[in-house]
């Protein structure tokens, strides 16, 4: 989970990353060595600074040991393979006051290949020492030059002659910042009750950011042991990812510490963490031995009994799920005040968000509690896929987001069964997967990588979703005991080593007689997902299945040479099940043996990742069923078919009067599942249609939907409600207060804040109502309801309360406020920087905000790509959320002239991806808004 931006204060890196191109190379002959024992003058820093800053591009080479014919080694994004790193020994000294440090980094290296060069990752260094001496003899090599190549951020070590395959220990000491932009090894802080700034200094490395707190072989594959020694102010705790082996003063200055840790297992540079701060914790240790212990500032502490509970708990469950044991004698889960991801997975230092860490009691709704557990499970699913076993290199990014993913709702389902969570998967995470890969830009989950900007693109919905839904498709094929056991295999086999998609197949093949390989190959190396068009013989004995791509935008032409090997379950009205039907050619035919007048549904339960649409009559079939009992179907069922449907209709596959049509069976369905899908399919329809005269026709229809369910679960919260009823009462209540005030959503609503604002005290909202109530109190309110809101926002410690109000401050209908709120979005004393460009897009969720939020966007977005840096997942999400959803010519050509002359980096495929969107939704008015129009009864004055 990475995040990039611009630093403050390092000469070089800042000059490397605007240098101009050079068709030659610059190169620095060592003339003399620094003293490790004394600090360097600042004059000579900024001499070095310059001079790495200058040596860079390289095109060719007499003695660059290619041909010249071929580039040069260090013009090729990966590593050689003839120098590997075993070991490393890192020396850090932070200085927490002034965000500067020395560090020097011993690296054990195995020379496989005779070789001239030595390659190792490096961003923002200042080195003051390099040195390279021979193993077996301590003789030192001698070194000709070295220079930087920024492009694919190496070090290059040009030795006078080639080093003969041998061990070797490459040693480099150097002066770096502690970074701003929450990458690489980054300053954070937090404030005390008193108003008092306290600084930690902490590390995100994933994926290509610890090169950017020492210099390292920073590619997965190139796995090695870690001995990590810091020295930190007396005062302070340092934290690694092992134990603390011993701690002894300075001998230099009595307030510090030299504190050293135990030697790591091996692992991957981007799993290496470590943090020097001042928070404390509370721990528990597993019947297996594994000490858990939660880090936090010192006075929300005692929001951590949550994490600390579920944490201990479902590191204990994986290690039985698996059959693989845990293999750190400890595991720190620390929540970070500035973190730009959901959660880092480092290896037995995790790193959180406080708001996917803390539990609040008094500021927590289920969903925020729900979002805690979940994010814990994926972290510690990762411990075993990623960590233990890692992908060998980025393209196969999806063995660990992927299968973390699944892993997280079994994971979660260990401690809270109540919480239905393979029912949620539907619209968690599988609804999610199918929007991203119905367009035409998505991507492969087995994608390519070709610079280390494309990296970070892969952080998205096909890695993590898709991933995740094809693993829990097979998981269901094979059943829990073949796969499981497939999976101990792989993980035994491949344990602190690397893998590639194959090797998973191959493990989970010995233990079905299924060809797996073949099987799933048809789903990570193809780009998006089947649509099975079923049309049933006239005298109904059988059904012809056709599959093809399914493309969101009605105009696409989907490539009918892709095909899926798709397992099909089914059922009908008699109750019956059937063995699973592999399809994997074009077209098939199933029989099907139907009662009069009767239904036939495939892919129960949305075990599989594809889509169904049926013809007239089955459709019809399925909505009289669906209304007369909707009990018959299950909830992910009932999600499903209403899902597919809303789906088609936008894809201008059927017409939308169908969807709106199963609609009426709404007014029985309290499922959260459902209801989300519903409010979702829906709210696109609201969202098309919110510039025309017909939107308030819409509200009204929307209305008499969500009424009985907003009626049945009512304002009411009792102790004793069920987690899905909390979840399912928030979703229909925020749902009502936004888009009708025909049930008095808006009226109760605006009651609770008003009550609020008299006696903020006292007179606190519910924490599963708050998300709605501050809303609608915002969106009717005015500049005293924003500025008591902007109030509470400063002066709560809930992380999930600042973002509640945020979202909520970003509804307001005055323009000038939310130009205000934007503006606090680039202060990070008044706004977190890992929390800019989510407001950003809260405002551009509004009707109001929308374009005052393109408006900011073009006006600002060069400062939010340097808070983030170019190669920030969350650059792409940035850029999508507030503007994927526009639907006009204009708005698209304004769109694409913007982005066109930047350079774009992570947020490449989410302009592409916004786009298609965007061409979509002026298709889809021009396409629909007439029928649209006349289902609601609407007749233009």
């Amino acid at each position: 989970m990475p995040s990039y931006s611009a630093i403050a204060g390092t000469d070089s890196e800042a000059l490397q990353d605007h240098k101009p191109a050079y068709s030659g190379f610059s190169r620095q002959p060592i003339h003399r060595r620094f003293s490790r024992k004394c600090w360097i003058g600042t004059a000579v820093l900024l001499a070095i600074a310059v001079a790495i800053a200058i040596g860079v591009s390289v095109s060719k080479s007499d003695d660059s040991g290619n041909s010249p014919s071929q580039p040069a080694i260090w013009q090729n994004i990966r590593l050689p393979d003839s120098v590997v790193p075993s070991a490393y020994d890192l020396f850090l000294h932070p200085n927490i006051s002034t965000f500067d440090y020395t560090g020097r980094v011993k690296v054990s290296v195995s020379v496989l290949k005779s070789t001239k060069f030595i390659l190792i990752h490096s961003v923002g260094h200042n080195f003051t020492d390099i040195d390279i001496t021979a193993d077996a003899t301590g003789d030192a090599v001698p070194i000709r030059s070295y220079f930087t190549y920024a492009e694919n951020e190496f070090l290059v070590i040009e030795l006078k002659n080639s080093a003969p395959v041998a061990n070797y220990t490459l040693d480099i000491s150097f002066v770096s910042v502690i970074r701003s932009d929450l990458t690489g090894f980054y300053r954070s802080s937090y404030l005390t009750s008193t108003g008092e700034r306290r600084w930690i200094a902490t590390t995100q490395f994933e994926p290509v950011d610890a090169r950017r707190a020492f210099p390292c072989f920073d590619e997965p594959a190139m796995k090695a042991t870690f001995k990590l020694t810091m020295v930190k102010d007396h005062a302070m705790t340092a934290l690694g990812n092992m134990p603390i082996a011993s701690t002894t003063p300075s001998p230099t200055n009595p307030s510090w510490d030299v504190v050293e840790f135990e030697n790591s297992v091996r692992m991957s540079t981007y799993l290496v963490a470590f943090v020097v701060c001042d928070f404390v914790s509370v721990t528990s240790t597993t019947p297996g031995g594994v000490v858990v212990s939660i880090w936090t500032p010192p006075e929300i502490i005692s929001q951590a009994e949550v994490a600390l509970n579920v944490s201990a708990a479902i590191l204990a469950y994986y290690e039985s799920f698996f059959g693989v044991p845990y293999p750190l004698p400890k595991s720190d889960l620390i929540a970070i005040p500035d973190f730009n991801a959901g959660a880092m997975e480092n290896w037995g230092l995790i790193t959180y968000r406080e708001t996917a860490l803390l539990v609040d009691p008094a500021a927590s709704s289920a969903s925020n509690v729900q979002r805690v557990v979940t994010v814990i499970a994926h972290e510690l699913a990762h411990q075993w896929f990623g960590n233990l076993v890692t992908m060998e290199w980025w393209n196969d990014l999806w063995l660990n987001e992927g299968f973390a993913s699944f892993v997280e709702y079994i994971g979660v389902s260990s401690v809270r069964p109540e919480w239905d969570m393979d029912t949620q998967f539907f619209v968690l995470a599988q609804k999610e997967a199918f929007s991203l890969d119905a367009l035409e830009s998505s991507h492969p989950i087995e994608a390519e990588v070709t610079n280390p900007g494309e990296i970070s693109e892969l952080f998205d919905a096909i890695s993590y979703d898709k991933g995740a839904s094809v693993i829990r498709m097979l998981f269901n094929v094979m059943g829990e005991a073949n796969f499981l056991a497939g999976i101990k295999s792989y993980l035994l086999q491949h344990q602190f080593a690397n893998a590639q998609t194959n090797d998973l197949w191959a493990s989970l093949s010995q233990f079905t007689t299924l060809d797996v390989r073949a099987i799933m190959h048809s789903w990570t190396s193809q780009v998006g997902f089947p649509v099975l068009t079923a049309t049933p013989s006239n005298d109904g004995s059988t059904v012809h299945i056709v599959q093809k791509r399914f493309l969101a935008d009605p105009s696409a032409q989907p490539d009918l040479t892709t095909l899926w090997a798709v397992p099909i379950s089914r059922t009908d009205s008699s109750g019956a099940q059937y063995p699973v039907t592999w399809i994997e050619d074009a077209q098939h035919i199933i029989p099907l043996t139907l009662p009069a007048g009767g239904w036939y549904l495939f892919n129960v339960n949305r075990t599989a990742f594809f889509r169904v649409n049926y013809d007239a009559v089955n459709w019809a079939r399925l909505g009289a069923a669906l209304l007369s009992n909707p009990s018959q179907f299950s909830a992910s069922d009932r999600a499903g078919i209403l899902d597919d449907a809303f789906t088609f209709a936008r894809a201008g596959v059927v017409p939308f009067v169908l969807p709106l049509n199963l609609t009426a069976f709404l007014s029985q369905e309290l499922d959260y599942t459902v209801w989300s899908t519903a409010v979702s399919g829906l709210a696109y329809i609201g969202s098309q249609l919110r510039w025309q005269p017909s939107f308030g026709a819409f509200q009204d229809y929307f209305a008499k939907l969500v009424g009985p369910a907003a009626n049945t679960l009512g304002w009411q919260i009792q102790a004793s409600d069920p987690h899905m009823t909390l979840l399912a009462r928030g979703l229909v209540l925020d749902a009502a207060s936004r888009r009708a005030d025909q049930i008095d959503a808006v009226g109760n609503a605006t009651a609770l804040f008003k009550a609020f604002m008299a006696d903020p005290v006292n007179a606190q909202v519910p924490a599963d109502l708050r998300d709605f109530v501050y809303l609608v109190g915002i969106a009717h309110g005015d500049r005293p309801e924003w500025d008591f809101m902007w109030e509470q926002y400063l002066q709560t410690t809930a992380a999930t309360e600042q973002r509640r109000i945020l979202r909520a401050l970003a509804s307001t209908r005055i323009p000038w406020l939310l130009n205000r709120l934007l503006a606090f979005s680039l202060d990070p004393t008044k706004i977190r920087s890992q929390d800019a460009t989510t407001v950003v897009a809260y405002v551009a969720s509004q009707t109001t905000g929308e374009l005052v939020a393109w408006d900011w966007l073009r006006a600002h977005y060069d400062e939010y790509a340097a808070m983030l840096g170019g190669g920030s997942f969350s650059l792409g999400n940035f850029v999508s959320g507030v503007v994927a959803h526009f639907q006009t010519q204009q708005l698209y050509n304004d769109v694409q002239a913007f982005f066109a002359p930047k350079e774009l980096g992570a947020a490449a495929n989410a302009v592409a991806q916004s786009l298609e969107s965007i061409r979509t939704n002026i298709l889809w008015l021009a396409a629909n808004q007439a029928q649209i129009e006349q289902f609601l009864g609407y007749v233009p004055a």
